[in-house]
């Protein structure tokens, strides 16, 4: 006779591997991040002088730029366009403009147009050369500054009847938080009798992460989820 066991066999619970492999591809499949456009300044001072009221302060950002990728027409001597000091700058170099922004923004680049050339007084030779930006979370470059101060050089502007590019300086880490920023023009491009300016200026924002970053890590969640509750 021929017995047949009637023991039930355990019952397995389901286990869900998720290899470190998986999750990396996850990660890296969904890691595009969203562009974003760029912040410009609320208002600001500075402590250059102007050379008249044709060339304020303000107008370092009044051009409605998009993107590092747009270009502007030069000319200093178009009205309205460009910031330019007194001559020279009231007080010397180095000149200090500071920004303010509306309400706390978090950076990740500078964006500068410098001035370009247009007539034999050759005005390009008084753009922005080296400069400083310092980052502070109260307005007016008041409270705690953060981070470290960022220097740089810029490029000499481009010639007469070409079109201005913008200079992209990207920064080390980002600065968050920021209310205001001291734009310090240490020197001009070539003559230190002379002005300083530049034709604009912005800043680039943090890159906020895209629907796919999210997406693919609220997957992840929710598969470590299931993993725990298994």
């Amino acid at each position: 006779m021929k017995f047949t066991s009637t023991t039930p066999s355990p019952i397995m619970k389901p286990t869900l591997f998720l290899s470190i492999p998986v999750f990396s591809s996850l990660v890296l499949v969904a890691a595009p991040l969203a562009s974003a456009a760029v912040i410009y300044p609320s208002s600001a001072t500075t402590d250059g002088g102007t050379s008249s009221s044709l060339f304020d302060v303000s107008n370092l950002f009044d051009e409605s730029v998009t993107g590092p990728g747009d270009t502007l027409p030069g000319t200093v001597s178009n009205n309205n366009i460009a910031y330019v000091s007194a001559d020279p700058p009231t007080g010397g170099f180095p000149v200090t403009i500071t920004v303010d922004f509306t309400e706390a923004v978090d950076l990740s680049a500078f964006y500068l147009w410098n001035i370009s050339h247009n007539t034999s007084d050759n005005p390009r030779d008084r753009g922005v050369r080296d400069f400083s930006l310092t980052f502070y979370d109260g307005a007016g470059a008041t409270g705690s500054q953060i981070g470290t101060v960022y220097s740089a050089t810029a490029a000499i502007g481009p010639l007469s009847g070409v079109a201005i590019p913008s200079q992209t300086f990207t920064f080390a880490s980002a600065y968050e938080g920021v209310l205001s920023v001291e734009f310090k023009m240490i020197n001009n491009q070539a003559d230190p009798t002379r002005w300083v300016g530049a034709r604009e200026i912005a800043f680039a924002p943090v890159p906020e992460p895209s629907s796919s970053l999210l997406g693919g890590l609220c997957g992840v969640a929710l598969l470590l989820r299931r993993r725990r509750s298994v």
